[in-house]
C-alpha cells in the first residue's frame, strides 16, 4: 500500500479506536476535583472542531492538499512527506462523484498512547459525505494538540 494511504488510513483508524478505560470508576467528588484541576487548554469546543474540519475539507475539495499539509501538525509532517500526503488523499478521493453535501456525525476526543500512534491529544470530526451518484461515504478529519497547545491538522480519510 502507498505510504501516504497507509498513514492517512492508519492514523484515522488508530485514532478512532483509541479509548481511555478505567477499571474502577472514581467517585463524583474525585471527578469534579479532577475537572477543576484540568487546565482549560485541554478543553476543546466541539463547535470549533467542526469549523476547523470544514475548513480542512474545503481545502481538500479544492485540491489544495499541499497547503493543508503546510499547516499540519509537526507530528504529522514527521510521519508523511508532503508529496505522499497529497498523492494519498488524491488517490482516496479518485473516482468519487460530485459532492452534494456533507453533515457532521460526531466529534470525539482521544488520547494517543505513544505506541500505535504518537502520544498526545487528538480530536476527530466525522462527516457523512453525500455524493450525486453512489452510496454516501464517511470522512474523518483529525487534529492533534501540539506542544505549543495549538490544535493542528493531523489526518484525513474517506471511506
Amino acid at each position: 500500500m502507498n505510504p501516504a494511504l497507509r498513514f492517512v488510513a492508519g492514523s484515522c483508524i488508530a485514532v478512532g479506536l483509541l479509548s481511555v478505560a478505567n477499571a474502577a470508576q472514581p467517585s463524583v467528588p474525585v471527578q469534579q476535583d479532577a475537572a477543576r484541576r484540568a487546565p482549560a487548554a485541554q478543553l476543546v469546543d466541539p463547535n470549533s472542531v467542526g469549523k476547523w474540519a470544514l475548513q480542512a475539507l474545503a481545502l481538500v475539495d479544492r485540491g489544495q492538499l499541499a497547503q493543508l499539509w503546510d499547516g499540519a501538525s509537526p507530528t504529522m509532517k514527521q510521519r508523511v512527506k508532503r508529496e505522499d500526503f497529497v498523492a494519498g488523499v488524491q488517490a482516496s478521493r479518485h473516482g468519487l462523484a460530485a459532492i452534494e453535501g456533507r453533515e457532521w456525525l460526531v466529534i470525539s476526543r482521544q488520547l494517543g498512547d505513544g505506541q500505535s500512534i504518537p502520544g498526545g491529544e487528538y480530536v476527530t470530526a466525522e462527516f457523512l459525505l453525500r455524493l450525486r451518484q453512489g452510496p454516501p461515504r464517511t470522512e474523518l478529519v483529525t487534529f492533534h494538540r501540539d506542544e505549543d497547545r495549538t490544535w493542528r491538522f493531523m489526518g484525513y480519510s474517506v471511506r
